[in-house]
């Protein structure tokens, strides 16, 4: 009870409600609306008190705006094809929880950082657009994060993330590419849910 008291308290915080407005959104207002209020978590005093629960809103914060099928179909390529409905839903399921996480400890790297925003760098053509972003440390080289989305049903949704010139799909590809010519899909989907366990 406590927790989703918790959670009710943070979704009124950052202002979440049903996107009814999505349609009119540009590319660079989805990515920085949804970064700014995952921040906003993860600068929060509730994070160290109830991890779990910090997560399971920074989930219900990035999903809506990530296109997890079509991550899963370019990761697993040509496996994609071959895998049943059931093992397409749970890779996609165990992927979903692994990402978010990977996110989330990513920005939690970032939290006391600025984040800026190119938007007259972004490059969209017709479906298809890239926002640039930049975290702007204190000390150090700044670190560029792109991110590449589609529009599905009206809405903007990410397929990939490129953090400074690595692309997250190529880069997971190549790992699970291994993994399955070990372990098979299943034992793929196995690890996953494993390693998210930790």
């Amino acid at each position: 009870m406590k927790k989703l008291l918790w959670i009710l308290r943070l979704v009124a915080a950052v202002g979440l409600c049903a996107p009814a407005y999505a349609e009119s959104q540009t590319p660079e207002k989805v990515v920085a609306s949804t970064t700014d209020q995952v921040l906003h978590v993860l600068r929060g005093q509730e994070i160290e008190k109830s991890p779990q629960a910090a997560y399971d809103m920074i989930d219900h914060l990035i999903v809506p705006h990530v296109d997890f099928q079509q991550i899963s179909q370019r990761l697993l390529g040509d496996h994609w094809r071959s895998a049943t409905a059931e093992q397409k839903e749970n890779f996609i399921n165990e992927f979903r929880k692994l990402l978010v996480k990977t996110f989330a400890t990513t920005l939690q790297q970032y939290a006391a950082d600025k984040i800026a925003y190119f938007s007259g760098q972004a490059k969209q053509q017709a479906d298809i657009a890239t926002v640039k972003s930049q975290v702007i440390k204190d000390t150090g080289t700044p670190v560029s994060i792109d991110y590449r989305l589609h529009q599905q049903n009206g809405e903007w949704k990410v397929f990939d993330v490129v953090v400074d010139g690595v692309s997250l799909i190529t880069n997971y590809r190549a790992m699970f590419d291994q993994q399955i010519a070990a372990l098979g899909i299943d034992g793929l989907i196995s690890a996953l849910s494993a390693h998210n366990q930790l």
